[in-house]
């Protein structure tokens, strides 16, 4: 085993081995596999041996007259990225296959942070096979975790789930100046513009959230929480007015997400808060740049 420590003794750990990789933040863990169709397994809190994300996996499903290919993600390549104390990021490549089809490439960079329960992930899809375009149904981003009896809140909306498919919450930006919420049984809940904000899942013992930045703006787009502990990004889901998406050769796709894993339930203005500092990170100027800034100022209107 090679293990990476930072300088002073205390930060994020990597322990990597020859077909994977584990990262501890010291709160958080989580394991990446070479050859895995999960990208990410065993995502656990400190202190506690069940893991609260059991794995997360992406699916594509693509159409081809009736015909459908449910294409998974598969980890061909991991590498340690970047190794420091408070930091750390993990690269995983590979491609979306379903037996000996192949729909293309992706990657995925994980970013964890030393003391924090949060990753975020940047995950990229390309068509870079010689078909000159894909019809693309859906494109997923599923979490599973052991939260099946728990409750969903999205915004000032909840619902306590079950196994089931009515089980579950969602929201969905279908246009981009309209969004609804549903329960499992379909019932229109709630609607608005532009969704902002995450989707959370939780019991009195733990909980996780999660959100796709600039969800409205890269319409369409679902996401929902219940049904078996599942927490799911459908980063395309088709619509009446998007039935497909056509994904040309050469083209890529990039999202990026935060998810968020703690104890208990977390109350919504502190998990709201972290998620909107995410979608819109502050700008960040020296102190230098801004006196210069002044005194250049001072000096034109002299």
């Amino acid at each position: 085993t090679k293990v990476f420590s930072p300088p002073a003794g205390d930060g994020i750990q990597i322990h990597q081995m020859r077909d994977a990789i584990t990262i501890d933040t010291g709160v958080l863990r989580f394991v990446v596999n070479k050859g895995s169709r999960r990208f990410v397994e065993n995502i656990t809190l400190a202190g506690e041996e069940e893991p609260l994300g059991q794995q997360i996996a992406v699916e594509v499903v693509t159409r081809d007259g009736w015909a459908r290919t449910h294409f998974l993600a598969v980890n061909e390549e991991i590498a340690a990225e970047t190794v420091g104390p408070l930091r750390a990021a993990v690269r995983c490549s590979g491609h979306l296959i379903d037996g000996d089809r192949v729909f293309g490439r992706f990657t995925c960079r994980i970013h964890a942070y030393w003391g924090k329960t949060y990753l975020r992930i940047f995950f990229r899809i390309f068509n870079d096979t010689d078909v000159p375009a894909q019809l693309v149904e859906q494109f997923l981003l599923r979490l599973r975790t052991p939260l099946v009896d728990g409750e969903v809140v999205l915004g000032d909306q909840k619902l306590i789930t079950t196994t089931v498919e009515t089980g579950r919450l969602l929201v969905r930006q279908h246009r981009h100046d309209a969004y609804e919420i549903f329960d499992g049984n379909d019932v229109r809940r709630a609607g608005g513009e532009h969704w902002q904000g995450s989707i959370s899942l939780q019991t009195q013992a733990h909980g996780v959230s999660g959100q796709v930045r600039h969800f409205a703006q890269q319409y369409p787009k679902r996401m929902w929480a219940g049904q078996g502990g599942q927490v799911v990004f459908d980063l395309f889901t088709p619509t009446i007015e998007y039935e497909q998406y056509v994904m040309t050769r050469g083209e890529a796709k990039r999202h990026e997400l935060l998810l968020y894993f703690h104890k208990g339930k977390v109350d919504q203005p502190r998990i709201q808060a972290t998620f909107q500092t995410f979608e819109t990170p502050p700008i960040l100027i020296s102190p230098c740049l801004l006196y210069t800034s002044d005194a250049a100022d001072e000096e034109d209107s002299v």
